[in-house]
């Protein structure tokens, strides 16, 4: 489940919550940096940064500037207040994997950018407050207020499956155009919890597709999963996910997809308590797991010896280690005549330039130099010409970043080559295109103005800012 929403039962229960489960309250760096304060009303309140206990415990309690406290007071003089709702942003598990077992902390900052952008859609299209209709006096439903959120980011599930998700806690207060405070109307969030996944997911997508990752999508309603990474190792990494389908299934629910609210009540009959772990060592153990899984699913064998000595090696060495061979996904090369594509890359002979030899390595694979191109190819057609010259080439040098940051791994340069090519002949008609003389004849525009004046990118380790990678 990408987006959910829950009640916050009471600003005491709210924050040990949170303390309990590690999200801030701790005195090393990492845990105050995986929370920040969100929304122009927290901005208003002078709230920024890291989120302090004392001060969350104030908002969830109703405390606003001036010395207030919303809510409603009780016949014994105390004031009840509700503190608001934990809306829960998810990152699809191969993007948790990629991230958090892959390494590449990119991810997360993509993630955190999508997040930020869906909290702005919520602030300004779904957060409501009651109030008096300065003309009739009438109570009605006003928008344009001011938002105050924490947002709390952890990389666990509570099986402790690396699972990238930010708990993003909307106050219940809200500042109006009349610089007022009062509490929320929570309809809004609740109604808007398909667009807010939707919102979330693009987001973040167009994120990943800028760092250079395939996407593949999964489900009619956008849900998606990163292309490379097997149904297999997502399972292996999703033993929280098969508690909550096992107990529906026990219980005649049907599939979590087909039902949030069925979903959600599994979720909570099978939650187990979460527990401080040391991080250090459970990324050893995600990274020997993912190991293991990609081993006992996809094997390449790569040798000198027969096809069938291979795979009777690598056999006996697998079921020493208690692993089954698939011997359907399992493929045994001599090396070094015969290549393989793996992830885009193609694994095999490679030569250096000037007949300095031979050696075994990676490369871009021809079909993913076929994809950017086309793609390029796509973004630069005529019904594109709308856009502005330094919108075009924007998109053109973010999606050629991303690629060439993906696959700078190896003898890269002849593919950067090959992309730089294409882009600049694209470019180059399409300006043509979109400038043409008062005679009608398309512009020439040369190679050089193209970098110079409009700034299209060329790829390379420099210009990417890459170290020399070594097969």
């Amino acid at each position: 489940m990408v987006a959910s929403i829950g009640a916050i039962a009471s600003p005491s229960q709210g924050v040990s919550y949170y303390e309990k489960d590690g999200y801030y309250a701790k005195d090393d760096l990492a845990h105050k940096q995986a929370s920040a304060w969100a929304g122009r009303g927290s901005e208003a309140m002078g709230l920024s940064g890291a989120v302090e206990p004392e001060a969350f415990r104030k908002v969830l309690e109703g405390h606003v500037p001036g010395g207030r406290q919303l809510g409603k007071r009780a016949r014994d003089g105390s004031i009840h207040h509700r503190p608001g709702i934990d809306v829960t942003l998810s990152a699809p598990k191969s993007v948790s994997l990629a991230a958090l077992v892959g390494g590449d902390r990119r991810i997360v900052k993509v993630h955190d950018k999508a997040v930020n952008r869906t909290l702005d859609w919520i602030e300004n299209k779904a957060i409501q407050t009651r109030m008096a209709d300065p003309v009739t006096g009438a109570m009605i439903r006003k928008g344009n207020q001011k938002m105050v959120a924490a947002t709390f980011t952890h990389d666990t599930s509570r099986n402790l499956d690396p699972q990238l998700h930010t708990h993003a806690v909307i106050a219940n207060m809200v500042q109006g155009e009349d610089r007022r405070w009062r509490t929320m109307v929570n309809d809004g969030v609740y109604r808007g919890v398909m667009a807010i996944g939707a919102i979330y997911r693009a987001e973040l997508a167009r994120g990943l597709e800028g760092l250079g990752y395939g996407i593949e999508k999964t489900h009619s309603d956008g849900r998606f999963e990163i292309e490379g990474i097997s149904r297999e190792v997502i399972e292996a990494f999703s033993t929280r996910r098969a508690e909550i389908v096992e107990a529906m299934e026990e219980r005649g629910f049907g599939e979590p997809g087909d039902n949030a609210r069925l979903a959600d009540r599994a979720a909570l009959m099978t939650r187990a308590n979460k527990r401080d772990v040391d991080k250090s060592r459970l990324q050893r153990d995600w990274s020997r797991q993912a190991e293991i899984v990609n081993y006992a699913d996809d094997l390449c064998v790569l040798g000198t010896a027969p096809a069938a000595d291979m795979l009777t090696a690598v056999t006996r060495l697998m079921d020493g280690l208690k692993l089954p061979i698939n011997e359907r996904k399992t493929r045994c090369l001599r090396c070094p005549e015969k290549s393989f594509e793996f992830l885009g890359f193609r694994i095999g002979r490679n030569y250096r330039p000037r007949g300095r030899g031979a050696y075994i390595g990676t490369r871009p694979s021809k079909a993913s130099v076929q994809s950017i191109c086309r793609k390029i190819s796509a973004m630069t057609g005529p019904r594109y010409g709308w856009q502005s010259s330094e919108d075009m080439v924007h998109q053109l040098n973010r999606i050629m970043v991303g690629w060439g940051h993906y696959f700078h791994l190896g003898q890269a340069t002849p593919a950067y080559s090959a992309v730089n090519r294409h882009a600049a002949r694209r470019l180059r008609r399409w300006l043509g295109r979109k400038y043409k003389t008062k005679a009608g004849n398309y512009v020439h525009v040369s190679g050089a103005a193209l970098h110079e004046q409009y700034g299209l990118v060329r790829l390379s380790r420099q210009t990417l800012g890459l170290p020399r990678a070594k097969a």
